[in-house]
């Protein structure tokens, strides 16, 4: 159970860095986010606690799961946050003709499509791990 919990912490990890990753390039391409800086925290701070208990060597059940809260919480705020930034670009781009010949508007629209997918997969991962049966003492 140990190794699974190591596994969920690293794939979770990976899919924050990831996101984190191409809503730094999508907001440095058009339209910056104004709240990137909270985007920036939620991700890091998820990122931060997924390696500790990757690499805690003694692990408390209720630590464990509590921090497995806090990641699942911070992925969604992180997403929330990334939806809410990129809403006008979703209209521009989506709903309108005001962007969607401007390739570089597009492109920054899809790249936060790509954040908030991984943001989404991050969520559902931790959800499915927080109905794992318990270790055994």
């Amino acid at each position: 159970m140990k190794n699974s919990m190591k596994l969920v912490g690293f794939l979770h990890g990976l899919l924050m860095a990831a996101a984190l990753v191409l809503i730094l390039i999508s907001s440095s391409m058009a339209y910056a986010l104004t709240n990137l800086t909270l985007v920036i925290v939620f991700l890091a701070v998820a990122i931060v606690l997924d390696l500790a208990v990757a690499f805690l060597l003694k692990r408390d059940a209720v630590i464990t799961d509590l921090v497995l809260l806090g990641t699942t919480v911070l992925a969604a705020l992180a997403l929330s946050q990334i939806v809410v930034g990129r809403a006008n670009l979703m209209g521009y781009v989506w709903f309108s003709d005001l962007e969607s010949g401007n390739p570089t508007s597009v492109t920054a629209l899809y790249l936060a499509v790509a954040a908030m997918a991984c943001s989404v997969v991050a969520v559902i991962v931790n959800i499915v791990a927080g109905f794992r049966k318990p270790a055994k003492a």
